[in-house]
């Protein structure tokens, strides 16, 4: 019967040492260290002046105008490369003539 009585006992250390999901959560040992992260936060959002507001102002401008001057010249190279194939369709059109001529006087001559 004592051999019983122990596993009775062993099965009971073992339930008590499982975690139990519904305890209430014990309060931080610490809690000024949580008033010492907030002060933090609250000086951070106290840093935000008119100056850093109109530096980030002026970094947006600058970013934009830049990425306005490289369309630009996007823009530039697509009108220059419809050119070229323009260009270069006119250029198929008159050798295809010429290579018709030359057929043509080929033919003849023989």
């Amino acid at each position: 019967m004592e051999a019983c009585d122990e596993e009775v006992v062993e099965a009971m250390l073992e339930e008590t040492a499982k975690v139990r999901h519904e305890h209430t959560p014990v309060p931080s040992p610490n809690p000024k260290k949580v008033r010492i992260k907030e002060k933090v936060k609250s000086k951070q959002a106290d840093e935000i002046t008119n100056e850093v507001i109109f530096d980030a102002i002026r970094t947006l401008i600058k970013r934009f105008d830049e990425q306005d001057q490289k369309l630009k010249i996007i823009e530039k190279r697509v009108e220059e490369n419809a050119q070229a194939v323009k260009e270069s369709k006119e250029d198929i059109g008159r050798m295809k003539e010429e290579i018709m001529d030359l057929r043509k006087n080929v033919s003849l001559k023989q």
